[in-house]
């Protein structure tokens, strides 16, 4: 895996990305990166130095065997290195050089930094490593991570779904994370689907961001989405891609904000929804196509049981006025015709999960079940029940809620997925309109769905 991430610039590189495809692989290998230009100014909070933060995992091509781990510095810090072992055996240490250490730097920005990655091989599934990064004498403290299990393994696992952080990151967003992981301390994977933070090259909300992950970033793997507030003042979404690195198997040209990676026996793939010259715009400027015939294949050589996707605009829009007609465009006729099981959004900043009316079947519906769901304190007003973006478009919402901030989990459980989300806050303002706060409590259930496999292999979701 190469750390270094392309630096095409949007939207106007965009229109020359299958031009641009052969400079791309030469500007990818600048040590040094420079931001676009700034509509929103940055705020750098300069706090990097020698030591290492903002630790996070990510997960690699072969999660039961690889890790990769990405850490930040100073800029003067010019190496890092991981040292692991396995839990059951600490003295057998073995050093892991960074892949690279690449400087990060905005324009009319004080900041500077270094973030380092690397990714660790030769590992065994389902079993705990300990570590630590660093050089010379600037080390993290040792923790533990677990590899992610077999494809063949039965044993179940969890992993937890986020929609947007991006407002409260010190408040509403903190406190979700905190109660999903004090529900499921055993989650093997987080997935976040995009707007981490409101303005992407403003390192003091990165900063925030970080400081709710932790401890957890550190000891399992995030599976983060670049959502389009990424982009704000960050064009080139420099500081989103500095901070976290996956295994560049996406679509060439698009590879640093498009993956695949498999745990387990389930597939996760991530899309980039930002694929048009802004809200306005209901255009796909090439990036939709590009990104839809490398779904088409990820999604028909699929060796794994179940297939989880994840992009930040929604197929079907849970608040009031939005319609992302050229991600739908793109990206639904697959989803549809290869059977995912899930469909993991943010954006909306409500909560809305539901189907394809034409799915509909006895005792239930089959086909992919779409969710739109919001972690943060940011509350849009939800599309009306009679008449709104999923109806409109031949899907059925079964159930939405707003004034809300959730989270999820899922439970692999090897013959099907159980799907539950939780109450994380309830908007101070008063009830939403949506069907299901009423009555609830954080902590509490909010919606749950069980996924299990047809005959013909489809998904099928029993009423």
């Amino acid at each position: 895996m190469s750390a270094l991430p392309n630096v095409l610039g949007r939207p106007l590189a965009r229109r020359l990305l299958l031009a641009a495809a052969s400079a791309i692989a030469i500007v990818a290998v600048v040590a040094v990166r420079t931001g676009a230009g700034s509509d929103v100014p940055p705020a750098d909070d300069g706090t990097a130095t020698a030591s290492p933060d903002r630790i996070i995992l990510s997960p690699a091509a072969d999660t039961a065997t690889s890790q990769t781990v990405t850490w930040r510095t100073d800029e003067a810090t010019q190496e890092g290195e991981v040292q692991v072992a396995p839990a059951d055996d600490p003295d057998q240490v073995r050093t892991v050089e960074a892949d690279a250490s690449v400087a990060e730097r905005l324009p009319n920005s004080r900041l500077s930094a270094r973030h380092h990655s690397a990714t660790l091989t030769d590992l065994e599934p389902s079993t705990a490593y300990t570590y630590r990064v660093g050089h010379d004498d600037d080390f993290s403290p040792w923790t533990t991570f677990t590899t992610a299990p077999a494809a063949d393994s039965t044993d179940p696992w969890t992993f937890l779904y986020f929609g947007d952080a991006q407002w409260g990151l010190d408040a509403g967003w903190s406190s979700t994370v905190d109660q999903a992981f004090a529900q499921y301390p055993d989650a093997r994977i987080a997935l976040t689907a995009g707007d981490q933070v409101n303005d992407g090259n403003d390192d003091h909300q990165w900063e925030q961001w970080f400081e709710a992950v932790a401890p957890w970033a550190s000891t399992r793997s995030f599976l983060t989405v670049a959502g389009n507030h990424e982009h704000y003042g960050d064009e080139q979404t420099v500081r989103y891609r500095s901070h976290v690195q996956y295994p560049r198997n996406g679509p060439e040209g698009q590879d640093d904000l498009t993956y695949r990676v498999d745990v387990g026996d389930v597939r996760f793939i991530t899309l980039d929804g930002s694929i048009t010259g802004g809200p306005s715009d209901p255009t796909d400027d090439g990036l939709g196509a590009l990104q839809a015939a490398w779904l088409e294949q990820q999604l028909a050589d699929n060796p794994r049981t179940w297939t989880v996707v994840t992009i930040h605009q929604p197929m079907f829009s849970a608040a009031k006025l939005r319609d992302n007609l050229a991600q739908r465009t793109a990206f639904l006729p697959l989803l549809e015709q290869y059977g995912v099981d899930l469909v993991l959004q943010g954006h909306d900043h409500a909560y809305a999960r539901g189907h394809l009316a034409e799915n509909d079947v006895a005792g239930g519906y089959s086909g992919p079940t779409y969710v739109v769901a919001n972690a943060g304190d940011k509350y849009y007003d939800l599309d009306p029940a009679g008449r709104n973006n999923w109806t409109i478009n031949d899907a059925v919402r079964d159930a939405a809620a707003d004034k809300i901030s959730t989270y999820q989990a899922v439970r692999v459980e090897g013959d099907r997925l159980v799907y539950s989300s939780y109450v994380a806050t309830i908007d101070d303002s008063g009830v939403g309109t949506g069907p299901l706060p009423q009555g609830l409590a954080p902590g509490e259930l909010l919606d749950t769905v069980t996924v299990t496999k047809a005959v013909d292999g489809r998904p099928f979701v029993p009423r």
